[in-house]
This record gives structure tokens, sequence and C-alpha cells, in this order.
């Protein structure tokens, strides 16, 4: 999918192998692709938080309590790629801030936090994954408190060669509330398999379990061996 600046008024359907549409971050083409309906159980799992979040917002929350969200997304802007500010609705951050909470096995929010605040996270990597025991053995540079989880999303072990691999990454662990020091951050085996030679892709995030926000990725790769 790419972004593209459009002057032509709202453009949406398709074209030959092209589709063009629009959503909250600008107008955008992809390729027309056969709808799927994957039907892992971690996909399914997604779309039944999703689906559950959504219905709360609409059937659960109070006017007052959806006005807060509404009120967080307007203070909340995310850029595009072309550097304009885009703004999510009421129900979209609700869905955001809450389906990651979830994620991790959190409490959902039903009011609205302050601001999506969440502390800095900076971390070494300090072990090699191994066949053996496909681990992630990180320091935090900063404690992990009571409050605050770090989620590792990684990919199955690739050939050397390849470095895009931003569409690959899966959820794979979650730390909750350790205080600080070392960490071992397990491979799932249900992303793929573990070859040695082969590299392994990684990107850690602090989660605040008190509003819901969560830090940019830090990347992290390293080489399989025996």
């Amino acid at each position: 999918m790419a972004l593209f600046l459009n002057k032509w008024g709202d453009i949406r359907g398709s074209v030959g192998d092209l589709t063009f549409s629009a959503n909250a971050g600008g107008a955008y083409i992809r390729s027309k692709v056969t709808p799927m309906n994957p039907m892992t159980a971690k996909q399914l799992a997604a779309r039944a938080r999703l689906a559950a979040l959504s219905s709360e917002f609409s059937t659960t929350l109070t006017d007052e309590q959806r006005q807060g969200w509404i009120d967080l997304a307007k203070l909340t802007p995310y850029t595009n790629i072309f550097g304009d500010k885009r703004y999510l609705n009421g129900v979209s951050m609700y869905v955001k801030v809450n389906s990651v909470l979830m994620l991790i096995g959190q409490p959902t929010l039903t009011d609205a936090p302050i601001n999506l605040a969440c502390r800095p996270l900076t971390l070494t990597v300090n072990t090699i994954p191994t066949t053996a025991a496909p681990i992630f053995n990180i320091s935090v540079l900063a404690t992990v408190s009571a409050t605050e989880s770090i989620i590792m999303y990684c990919t199955q072990s690739l050939p050397p060669a390849v470095n895009f691999v931003k569409n690959l990454y899966r959820v794979s662990f979650v730390q909750a509330g350790a205080e600080g020091g070392a960490l071992d951050m397990e491979f799932d085996p249900s992303i793929g398999t573990v070859n040695i030679g082969q590299k392994m892709h990684a990107m850690f995030m602090r989660v605040d379990h008190t509003t819901g926000g969560m830090t940019l990725g830090v990347p992290a790769e390293a080489t399989i061996i025996a």
C-alpha cells in the first residue's frame, strides 16, 4: 500500500490491478487483491478483541466516557508520510489503546487517560539466540515498573540478505513488571523456524498500563548459532 498526494478529490474503486481508497492517514493506492479470510488462532483472537472493543464503545461507555476518548483523539495527532497531521476518531482511539492492553493481559480503560504518556525504552542485547535456546537476553537501561510491560515482536529466522522485515514481525513475548536488569525474552515457536546461520529480527516496545501508551520500537537482530 502506498499513500499519494491526491489533488483530484475523492477517488475510490479499482482500475486494472490498482485499487484507490482513503483512510485517516490520507488517500492511498494498493494492489487489487482477492479478499482472504485467515483463520489462525492469533488472528481470530485479534478480530475478537477489535469487535468486542468497538461494541463496548457504543453500548457500554457513557456519553461522558465516549466524549473523553473523542477529546483524547483530538489531542493526539499523528503525521503521515507527507508530513500532514491526522487524527483518529473516538472509537478508533478507544480500540487502539485497549487492544494493546488486552494483548498484554491488562485491564482495559473505560475512562480516557489524559494523554498516552510512556517512558522511553533503551536496552542492550546481551546474548545471541541459539537453536537450543532461541532467546533474546536484554538489559533494560531503565527499571520496568509494576505498571509497565515490555513487548517483543519477532520474525522467524531469515536469510542474512533479508533486511526488509517490517511486515514480518509478530508478537512473541510479553514481560510485565520486572524490576530492571536482564530479561530473557523467549521466541514463540508458532512464529516459525529457527535455523543456524540465519538472522532473527526483534522489535521491543514499552507499554504503560495506566495510559495504554506505547513507545516506538527499539530494533535488534542476531545471527543464530548452534
